[in-house]
């Protein structure tokens, strides 16, 4: 293979036993470079490469590492590309809030991010802010190396896209994820000035970002509810979750002075049983529902729980009708129009499925923390 190019050569990492041909020692070199004259490349297989640093853990971070600085850097030219250096400072925020356990809130947030961002390939981004657990990155097969929870409190409000991409993580679908906690005590260093400095990041960097909240009115939750575009509120059919869902609209109202038309209400079936029916719903909360999302199906969740992924029915299916016309709904208008709706693409197009494939290899590979931390 040839390449002709301006010669640059980055840091070399040292990685494993090979002979030099030069000096007749063992030394084997990763490096990113370009040539200005006829080179010979040589390549190694990728099922090869893949068991390599599947196996050597220190490998697997510095690869890693510099994916993520590459990530950063091609953010940083995309940024500039656009007037005044603006590519999404105006970008939205969709907070899903429920105030009970177990109402879908994370189920929904996935599967609507998931979607979003097949419509806006590597422009949509989410923030895990359920801070007790993060399930988000386990139903998304993704083992997170960092945290909003790890970034000082005196650096979060000058966050920049460098120092955010050092943050994130990306799934094969595109989609770029921030977990707030890794585990459920760093979920206590997690402030408000934490989350205005991680929306205010992401509104730069994504067209759309989609916030997991906490079940709670906590400091991180309030925070990403004040300055959220839209609020979805996620209801189930039953008695207790109306009750609560009327005093959160009193908090709403009341407290934090919230604008009615940036909220949504959204009705979901996380069980396939009978409840309070949406209209006896939206009379006692004087609000009609925005959607209503039926249940999944048992197929569908039985295949996430064997494998222990994200609910993600078939497009085809009543919820994932649902979850595209919230998509549609939410989706600004001046994106919106240059979508194809009966599209779905693939993934990321600035990034090579090689990468994907890699991230998914270190993430499946990398040390899994143990019970007791």
């Amino acid at each position: 293979m040839h390449s002709r190019a301006k010669c640059c050569v980055a840091r070399a990492l040292p990685l494993s036993p090979c002979l030099s041909s030069s000096t007749g020692r063992s030394s084997w070199f990763a490096a990113t470079a370009t040539a200005n004259t006829d080179t010979k490349l040589l390549v190694l297989q990728r099922d090869s490469f893949e068991l390599f640093v599947g196996t050597r853990p220190h490998v697997m971070r510095n690869v890693l590492s510099a994916v993520s600085r590459r990530a950063a850097r091609a953010d940083m030219a995309l940024t500039s590309e656009q007037p005044n250096g603006l590519l999404a400072a105006h970008g939205r925020v969709y907070a899903v809030f429920s105030p009970r356990s177990g109402a879908g809130k994370t189920t929904l947030a996935l599967n609507l991010a998931l979607r979003l961002a097949e419509l806006l390939p590597a422009r949509v981004g989410m923030l895990d802010l359920d801070l007790l657990f993060d399930d988000a990155t386990l139903l998304l097969n993704l083992s997170p190396l960092a945290s909003l929870a790890s970034i000082p409190t005196s650096e979060v409000e000058s966050l920049d896209s460098r120092g955010l991409a050092n943050q994130l993580m990306e799934h094969n679908s595109g989609l770029r994820v921030l977990v707030g906690a890794t585990r459920p005590e760093e979920g206590e260093r997690v402030s408000a000035a934490h989350v205005r400095g991680a929306v205010k990041a992401m509104r730069r960097q994504f067209h759309v970002t989609v916030v997991d909240c906490g079940s709670n009115f906590d400091e991180p939750t309030l925070a990403v509810l004040e300055t959220a575009d839209r609020v979805i509120v996620l209801c189930t059919p039953e008695l207790t979750t109306l009750r609560d869902v009327r005093d959160c609209q009193r908090i709403f109202s009341q407290a934090l002075r919230l604008d009615k038309t940036r909220l949504s209400y959204i009705y979901n079936h996380p069980l396939p049983v009978r409840g309070l029916t949406r209209s006896r719903f939206e009379t006692a909360l004087q609000q009609d529902m925005a959607v209503e999302i039926p249940h999944a199906g048992d197929s569908a969740s039985r295949e996430a729980f064997a494998r222990g992924t994200v609910v993600r029915p078939a497009r085809r299916s009543g919820f994932g009708h649902a979850v595209d016309q919230l998509a549609r709904d939410l989706l600004p208008a001046d994106i919106a129009t240059d979508i194809e709706w009966s599209k779905r693409p693939s993934g990321s197009p600035h990034v090579p499925a090689a990468a994907h494939a890699l991230l998914r290899v270190m993430h499946r590979h990398a040390p899994r923390r143990s019970e007791n931390g």
